[in-house]
């Protein structure tokens, strides 16, 4: 399992931080595919009853990753960061008490 896990981390170029969901999902995925040991059925069919939906399965994306390569599409990977400072217990409200810039 570990060696599944480390494998989609690698495809992934995700960081090791992602280890423990990266096993969690490995043996998840395990436990769904059909063995012949229980006749064509997965571990999850057989100890359930029914199979199991993976509709909610989705591409799990690292957002530095996703950061590089929108810069290397706009050929911007040689350019400096900038930090924008951000108070992180700030709320965001749709109506704020703030002058309307276009009035």
């Amino acid at each position: 399992m570990m060696e599944i896990a480390r494998c989609m981390l690698h495809e992934k170029e995700l960081p090791k931080t992602f280890g423990a969901k990266a096993a969690n999902m490995a043996v998840f995925l395990q436990n769904c595919l059909p063995t012949k040991v229980l006749k064509d059925k997965t571990p999850f069919e057989a100890w359930y009853g029914y199979k199991s939906s993976l509709t909610f399965l989705k591409v799990l994306i690292c957002q530095r990753k996703y950061a590089k390569e929108i810069l290397k599409k706009f050929q911007m990977e040689e350019w400096k960061s900038i930090s924008t400072p951000m108070n992180q217990k700030e709320k965001f409200n749709k109506e704020d008490s703030a002058d309307k810039i276009d009035e």
